[in-house]
């Protein structure tokens, strides 16, 4: 059987569920790693398995890079040839992050405050030896990077906000949402835009540049699923499908062992070439699976953005802000702090994320007005 590849409105179901299980990774392992101790040779077989499977909190980030290369791309292309393109462009994609990062700046930088100046909580000392608090909270919850956070300059100029580490890939998305548009416009268009200009921030900041190799992975996607458009689809596509499901999770075995940064377009370069197959293939995404990739349509990135300060504040409320040694109970409440991360991120969302089109329509509104006014 031969047929033609439309939208492959499945695979982007599966995306999203990607999405929502690429967000839940990364707060698991942030979480696990404030409240209990490090990996001892001497755990019993269960805890290192559960060392292991909450330990692909990077790897989550990874794939977080190569589904926005792939949406952001596909947008672009899009509206490329747009008079008014970084006018539009800019309001949609400053909506999107704005509308959920300025509360989360306010919400975990009170809740820090409150953690150093009030609760005097060991975990925002940076005494407690987890990995994501390398030292006291309070040497970054500066004016600096108050003010650098909005601005997506956090872990780039100065350092993130506070507890919020992970708002470092934020800012990094950020200027790959400049850089490619800019580029894409230089090399297909033969056009300069002043945009071109923040690419010194990739010498400025290396491991910024490095990680657009795998962002670049999900453009990479874009461009082949266009060229392939038109191709019929064949039954052994199935099978390149089988294959290239082993070969991602062979990888992601061995990033997880490895644990190299160096890994990362490697390993974004096979979930790549997997999207490809998923989407040649366009298989059936269960009832089932349909909540969770709803969440990681319009609730991932809230929970991305709160799950560290806000996890920050409950561990200090439950353990005293201290690392537990791994039992039956610490590990139960690791999994119910994530539970209920994802369920808080939930309902902020309803109040952030669900409104971005909104506001992007009330500012081109406004666009448009102003232009009515100045050509009046």
């Amino acid at each position: 059987m031969i047929e033609r590849m439309n939208n492959p409105r499945n695979a982007y179901l599966w995306m999203d569920v990607f999405r929502a299980l690429a967000a839940s990774l990364v707060a698991i392992s942030h979480i696990r790693d404030i409240v209990l101790r490090d990996a001892d040779p001497s755990d019993k077989l269960i805890t290192k398995a559960f060392y292991f499977f909450t330990g692909f909190g990077h790897i989550g980030v990874v794939v977080f890079f190569v589904l926005s290369g792939y949406w952001i791309t596909r947008s672009v292309m899009n509206k490329i040839d747009n008079q008014n393109f970084w006018q539009s462009y800019l309001i949609d994609r400053l909506s999107r992050l704005w509308i959920v990062l300025l509360p989360v700046i306010v919400i975990g930088g009170t809740l820090d405050w409150l953690g150093v100046n009030v609760w005097h909580l060991p975990n925002y000392m940076g005494d407690t030896g987890a990995h994501s608090i390398p030292g006291p909270i309070a040497e970054t919850l500066g004016w600096r990077e108050l003010i650098a956070a909005p601005f997506f300059a956090a872990a780039i100029l100065v350092p993130a906000l506070g507890s919020n580490g992970p708002l470092w890939s934020l800012s990094y998305e950020f200027w790959y949402y400049i850089w490619f548009p800019a580029a894409a416009m230089l090399v297909l268009r033969k056009r300069i835009t002043p945009a071109l200009a923040f690419v010194v921030l990739g010498f400025i900041s290396p491991p910024l540049a490095y990680g657009f190799l795998s962002w670049l992975v999900g453009s990479a996607l874009h461009f082949a699923i266009v060229r392939l458009q038109k191709v019929p689809r064949m039954k052994m596509e199935a099978a390149g499908l089988a294959v290239a499901s082993i070969a991602l999770l062979a990888l992601l075995v061995i990033a997880r062992i490895v644990q190299s940064e160096w890994l990362d377009p490697i390993l974004a370069l096979s979930f790549g070439i997997f999207l490809l197959m998923l989407c040649r293939c366009d298989p059936t995404c269960p009832t089932m699976f349909k909540p969770i990739a709803s969440f990681g349509s319009m609730g991932s990135f809230s929970l991305y953005a709160l799950h560290f300060p806000l996890a920050m504040a409950l561990v200090g409320w439950l353990y005293g802000g201290l690392r537990q040694e791994p039992s039956l109970v610490s590990i139960a409440g690791t999994g119910a702090l994530t539970l209920a991360a994802i369920a808080v991120a939930w309902f902020f969302s309803r109040a952030t994320e669900a409104k971005t089109d909104l506001i992007r329509k009330f500012a081109k509104d406004k666009m448009k007005m102003q232009k009515h006014v100045a050509t009046a």
